[in-house]
């Protein structure tokens, strides 16, 4: 195996959210995100979020991916 980049992320936006039922303690959630676009560093996502096999949430949103950056201040 190779050695992967260390990635940062921040999260740009989240839109067309939607909770389908509710999420609780003790709940495995399987969270599914697929790439939608990417331009630059900019990504964008489409997820879901699914509980007993039953959509509980779904939502899109833009990501900034880029190099992290361990030193602090920079």
């Amino acid at each position: 195996g190779g050695n992967l980049p260390s990635l940062q992320l921040a999260l740009a936006s989240i839109d067309e959210v939607r909770f389908r039922k509710p999420i609780r303690p003790g709940d495995t959630m399987h969270i599914c995100a697929k790439i939608t676009n990417v331009k630059a560093a900019i990504w964008a996502f489409e997820a879901e979020v699914t509980v007993d096999s039953k959509r509980a949430a779904e939502a899109k949103f833009l990501a900034y991916l880029g190099k992290a950056n361990h030193e602090h201040g920079k």
